[in-house]
């Protein structure tokens, strides 16, 4: 772990000049990450940006295949926006709520998923209602279960590592849940943890199902994160929409 660790510091320039702390979204760049980035500017200040980005679309295409790869998913139905939240708000978009339906979530969501949730409440009378907690820590399956039985429930939303707690939500029972009764599930990836985020400290092989599904993964070798949005079941009519946020 020590030459690993050697290693990392070594490809970051940064690392030579200061011990930099703020990891969360705003890491040092490698400098892999440095020179594909400066590489590309170069080709645009003399080529133009519509033959840099021919020249970059295998690399582009790569990124596609290894989303698409982590997550069992094919290159086409991944969709790379800004960041994870704006690929949350558009995965929540594709809902059609109306007064009385309700979201389904925990005690402990990442903050902007609670003020879209906060905002549909007020815009379209949707309704929010939060699962308990288990006394060990995190929502409580059975909790959620009870209140999937309302046939208002539309959606079950989870934040899987929420903020800097070090809790991890138990989604994958809280999935079962939803698929039970056949409700999407969409679960969010949480805060980034020690630099990383739980998709690229937990395993996140995702099989097909109704469910909506979004995480965050934070490779070493990117800039800054990447929202992704994708489809990711087989049926050309499948309702999932799994979203996530990702650095490749």
């Amino acid at each position: 772990m020590d030459a690993l660790v050697r290693q990392w510091r070594e490809d970051t320039p940064g690392c030579a000049n200061q011990i930099h702390f703020n990891n969360a979204a705003s890491g040092l760049m490698p400098r892999a990450v440095l020179e594909a980035i400066t590489a590309h500017l170069n080709r645009e200040a003399n080529l133009g940006g519509y033959e840099s980005a021919d020249d970059a679309e295998a690399a582009v295409a790569d990124a596609y295949a290894n989303v698409a790869k982590v997550l069992g998913a094919q290159p086409r139905n991944i969709a790379v926006v800004e960041n994870s939240t704006v690929a949350f708000f558009q995965a929540l978009s594709a809902f059609d709520f109306r007064a009385g339906d309700v979201i389904v979530t925990t005690r402990n969501d990442y903050i902007s998923n609670q003020l879209a949730y906060l905002s549909l409440a007020r815009r379209h009378g949707v309704e929010v209602r939060r699962a308990a907690d288990r006394v060990s820590g995190g929502a409580d399956p059975q909790s959620a279960k009870e209140l999937l039985r309302d046939p208002h429930v539309r959606l079950l939303a989870v934040t899987w590592v929420p903020t800097n707690s070090g809790l991890i939500q138990p989604v994958e029972a809280l999935g079962e849940v939803a698929e039970a009764v056949a409700l999407r599930f969409l679960f969010g990836r949480g805060a980034k943890v020690f630099a990383r985020s739980a998709g690229n400290r937990i395993p996140v092989r995702l099989g097909p199902g109704p469910e909506a599904r979004r995480f965050s993964a934070v490779h070493r070798h990117a800039r800054r994160g990447l929202g992704v949005r994708g489809q990711l079941c087989a049926g050309a009519g499948c309702p999932a929409v799994r979203e996530l946020g990702v650095r490749v």
